[in-house]
């Protein structure tokens, strides 16, 4: 546990103080590092490929990341933006992929893995541009923005999950005890177990804060707006003597 609490700490320490192009690496790897997770969680390489269901896997991808859905642009500008960096996806260039990762190869287990290694690396690249793309917006409305956003969505994230984390620890030291009934070392089933906790805790601050940073939207408060809350404040100001008069007299 003292060593999971040493990599926790050195995570939020990165995430403080990392220099901003450390921090965009950080970001690409969580972009690429999921894909994995849904590719894997979607696709059985043992069923032959004219049964993987690829309008269901995009679909993955496209509620993970809503940037891939080329019907998702704001406007001419947003699509131009998209188009820089090529991160639309379809259900018809996967299927194109598919069929030439699997063009020259007669054995289906071989093919079926070169298919997916096909998938991985198309959809690698297209979470890794939306990663680009929506820094690249972010950006265009703040300078800035987007680095802050980020460290927010680490440290928030580690601190919620690591909380979680140290609650099921808590949880498995007292069930361990048990094991030694079945012929089990306690002992040696509580760091197992603790090992893999650790690992899906990383795995979900990954997923967690990549698809935050896919999620976020920023948007320019323009003048107008600004001076309609400033009276809506004002006015809520005024008010409220007002009402402490009326509940006094009560």
């Amino acid at each position: 546990l003292n060593i999971q609490r040493v990599k926790v700490y050195k995570d939020r320490r990165t995430a403080l103080f990392s220099a901003e192009d450390e921090l965009v690496r950080t970001m690409e790897g969580y972009a690429a590092g999921t894909v994995d997770d849904i590719v894997y969680a979607n696709i059985d390489p043992s069923v032959p490929s004219s049964e993987w269901d690829l309008e269901a896997i995009v679909g993955k991808f496209v509620q993970y990341c809503y940037v891939l859905d080329p019907t998702t642009a704001e406007n001419d500008a947003d699509k131009a933006l998209r188009e820089e960096f090529d991160v639309d996806v379809s259900v018809e260039d996967v299927a194109k992929l598919v069929a030439s990762a699997q063009s020259g190869s007669r054995d289906p287990v071989a093919a079926a893995e070169a298919a997916i290694d096909a998938m991985r690396d198309y959809f690698a690249r297209k979470t890794v541009a939306a990663y680009r793309y929506k820094r690249k917006f972010v950006e265009n409305v703040e300078d800035g923005l987007m680095e802050q956003a980020e460290r927010f969505f680490v440290l928030t994230q580690t601190d919620n999950l690591w909380k979680r984390h140290l609650e099921a620890m808590r949880f498995i030291q007292q069930a361990v005890g048990l094991r030694g009934y079945a012929q089990r070392d306690p002992l040696t089933e509580y760091k197992l177990e603790g090992y893999e906790l650790f690992q899906e805790m990383q795995a979900q601050v990954r997923r967690n804060v990549i698809y935050s940073v896919y999620q976020f939207k920023a948007k320019r408060i323009q003048p107008e707006q600004i001076a309609a809350a400033e009276a809506e404040a004002e006015a809520a100001e005024a008010e409220q003597p007002e009402k402490e008069k009326v509940a006094n007299n009560k």
